[in-house]
């Protein structure tokens, strides 16, 4: 046992014609008797050749969601499965073609009760977390604002981050809530380099930033540059939400060349803002300008939990999405909270025939 022989085999096969079974000791430890008949040879099958898919299938850099995305299930079926791909680490990529229930991390929302203008009580809090859980969401991270209306501190936010996590355990909820926030960019500089490590977003180097709501915010870039806010890391909340960017969407790109990563509110892909805002978010996706997509939940009713159906909703004009949505909504978070590098978005390619049409991920464009 343990051992392997290099061996000629004991019958040879004759050309052109089947293999007789063996009755060599080594090849039989109980050689047939003569009441017992050889077994005939049973050709294998041939193996079903897989095709190819027409795009490059794109994922983050997270190790543990590379190694674990074949393995994730939802209702007893494989929902990820792992490809080779030229260029990526080790040479694999997840394929998001997934049902519904695969885990979700929801970088934004403002879940916590009391805080800001999100969750008005703990019940509140609760149901938001509940109507996650039953959309797929298996961790939030709670980003309250903080700017000059709300100054809220990174030590509040932990506490209640404790106390909603106690609550959901003994209510049953299958979620887990991790600390982050929603900063103003000219909090930046102001916050102290501590403090800005204790509010990143799952206490890891990536801070929020928010995108400016205003049209007269002036040189917005700037405050990313600020000394207090050296050495972190930034992603951008719902910058299709913002004058400033929409004006002139090659800021943004600018930003997302420096580094900054993109995150876009999901209910904005479905009208919820307005077409004008749906359309500058489906032309950031266009772009390669979007690095992740949250829901940026206030409640369960006017902004509730959910990343997915909003996605979906836009498939018939980007059906490539459908490929993307594990990338944006697991992947990116996953490594985004373990401090990890992401790279840069695919660009996806709007169908041309938009109920029924056949768009794709057409990879990485050479300027970026």
């Amino acid at each position: 046992d343990g051992f392997a022989f290099n061996r000629e085999p004991a019958v040879k096969p004759r050309p052109g014609g089947p293999q007789r079974p063996s009755t060599h000791p080594i090849d039989h430890p109980n050689p047939p008797t003569n009441t017992q008949k050889p077994q005939p040879n049973i050709r294998p099958k041939p193996q079903e050749k897989v095709a190819k898919p027409d795009y490059p299938v794109q994922s983050g850099l997270h190790d543990s969601a590379l190694a674990s995305s074949d393995s994730r299930q939802a209702g007893g079926k494989t929902t990820g499965l792992v490809r080779p791909i030229d260029g990526w680490p080790g040479g694999l990529c997840p394929l998001a073609l997934r049902g519904h229930g695969v885990i979700v991390i929801d970088l934004h929302s403002h879940i916590l009760p009391g805080i800001d203008d999100g969750a008005s009580d703990m019940a509140s809090a609760v149901a938001m977390a509940r109507e996650a859980s039953s959309k797929g969401i298996r961790k939030v991270v709670a980003t309250p604002h903080v700017d000059h209306k709300y100054d809220t501190r990174a030590s509040t936010i932990k506490s209640l981050v404790a106390s909603l996590n106690e609550e959901l355990a003994r209510k049953s909820v299958r979620v887990e809530v991790l600390t982050g926030a929603e900063v103003a960019a000219y909090r930046l500089a102001d916050l102290g380099e501590r403090e800005l490590c204790d509010l990143g977003l799952g206490g890891g180097p990536y801070t929020l930033v928010e995108a400016p709501l205003s049209s007269t915010v002036g040189d917005f870039e700037i405050f990313l540059d600020e000394p207090g806010a050296r050495g972190r890391r930034y992603v951008l909340a719902h910058p299709e939400r913002s004058p400033h960017f929409q004006r002139d969407p090659d800021r943004l790109r600018r930003l997302v060349l420096s580094g900054v990563l993109v995150s876009i509110t999901a209910s904005a892909l479905s009208g919820r803002f307005g077409g004008s805002v749906r359309r500058f978010a489906v032309s950031l996706l266009e772009l390669g300008l979007v690095h992740n997509v949250a829901s940026d939940m206030h409640d369960v009713s006017r902004r509730p939990p959910g990343i997915a159906e909003h996605l979906r909703a836009v498939s018939p004009i980007l059906p490539g999405i459908v490929e993307l949505e594990n990338w944006l909504t697991y992947e990116v978070p996953a490594s985004v909270i373990a401090g990890r590098p992401v790279m840069m978005p695919p660009r996806l390619v709007r169908s041309r025939r938009r109920a029924f049409g056949l768009g794709r991920i057409v990879g990485y464009s050479q300027e970026h």
